[in-house]
């Protein structure tokens, strides 16, 4: 049986692996380089951050099942919208989930497993604003695609999936705001500001 530092070093290595798994659809979409599973966590935890602060949520919880929103992918692997179709996702999930939380230390895997059959069962206003989080980063990113050239009409559903069922005004806020955008506007400003 692994010593808890053993489990924590073996938790780490995990969570690392998700910087090696591209996010499937993308690669559908003929994105050649696509997002990491854990590019997308870190910008999805910020989103939920940000997210739950302007809705008076939970700040802490909502950024702790952001970063574990796709940490079961390391065992299971990124399952797209056409996956989804022939495979129950969310068991082998919330499976997943709860074994990956038996490697934290005492107390912190209740912690994890408890926060993710919360968000499993979106019984929160903090699972909700993940969710959002999820789906808006989502959303950035194909807007982010779109702009850097790759056809808006293949990345449609993935900017439609990522808007239409946002739940809190915040999420719904930032999305307009994206939506009226570039990707290259927060260094232009940046730039032209020095000129």
């Amino acid at each position: 049986m692994a010593t808890s530092d053993e489990r924590i070093s073996n938790f780490m290595f995990e969570v690392g692996s998700l910087k090696n798994i591209p996010r499937t659809g993308w690669l559908k979409a003929g994105i050649k380089f696509p997002e990491t599973i854990a590019e997308h966590s870190m910008r999805t935890a910020l989103l939920g951050w940000v997210i739950a602060a302007m809705e008076g949520a939970d700040t802490s919880k909502v950024v702790k099942m952001c970063l574990m929103h796709d940490l079961a992918e390391s065992r299971i692997g990124d399952f797209d919208k056409v996956a989804r179709r022939y495979l129950e996702k969310h068991d082998a999930e919330l499976k997943a989930q709860l074994d990956i939380a038996k490697n934290l230390p005492d107390g912190m895997d209740d912690e994890a497993s408890e926060l993710y059959r919360e968000l499993f069962e979106m019984r929160t206003k903090e699972a909700n604003i993940t969710r959002d989080a999820d789906r808006l980063e989502m959303f950035i990113q194909a807007h982010e695609y779109e702009n850097a050239g790759h056809s808006k009409k293949i990345l449609k559903p993935w900017k439609e999936s990522g808007s239409k069922n946002l739940k809190t005004k915040s999420a719904k806020r930032i999305c307009k705001a994206i939506s009226g955008s570039n990707f290259s506007n927060w260094w232009s400003f940046l730039y032209n500001k020095q000129s």
